[in-house]
């Protein structure tokens, strides 16, 4: 199946997919293919693309266009921070529940409390090395969920990081 994103303001991107590629994964590989053009909302016949469905259940076919629009992709909300960092958390967008871009730098440096939700002075960037989301020193714009704070936050070890458990704590995030 031949996919053609329109992006607003010219350019289009074409990707050869399986109808049962998810949006997720389509958008990941524009991610790959076009590093930078990760901040696009993905449209087709004027509804907001869900990430966990297939392309087949939006009855997209073959040659298909999709419409990107700015200024974010994915449902998710604004860029929180301007430059890239190895060393960011949350903390000031306790309370304000949504999706956030953050430019990160993947880091082992910092901490991390959680396994899944972690609390919002947890470092993004090293979490994301935890959960997958990029590679140590590797640039990457991750988008988090805020959510309510838990009464407690779990401690695991992943892709060579490791969390530490702890108690209650009044702001949390989740990666989308």
């Amino acid at each position: 199946m031949r996919i053609i994103i329109l992006v607003s303001g010219g350019g289009k991107f074409v990707f050869d997919v399986s109808g049962s590629t998810t949006i997720r994964e389509l958008k990941n590989l524009l991610y790959s293919r076009y590093h930078g053009t990760n901040n696009l909302y993905f449209f087709f016949h004027d509804e907001q693309l869900r990430d966990d469905k297939s392309l087949d259940y939006y009855d997209i076919e073959d040659g298909d266009g999709i419409k990107a629009t700015g200024p974010y992709m994915g449902g998710g909300g604004e860029y929180a921070n301007e430059t890239y960092s190895s060393n960011i958390n949350c903390v000031n967008k306790r309370g304000k529940i949504g999706e956030y871009y953050y430019k990160i730098i993947g880091s082992t440096e910092g901490t991390v409390w959680g396994d899944g939700i972690y609390t919002d002075d947890s470092n993004i960037a090293k979490a994301a090395v935890l959960e997958g989301k990029c590679k140590i020193g590797e640039k990457r714009d991750v988008c988090i969920k805020i959510i309510e704070g838990k009464s407690f936050y779990g401690s695991c070890t992943k892709n060579g990081i490791s969390t530490s458990f702890y108690g209650h704590w009044d702001g949390s995030y989740i990666f989308s």
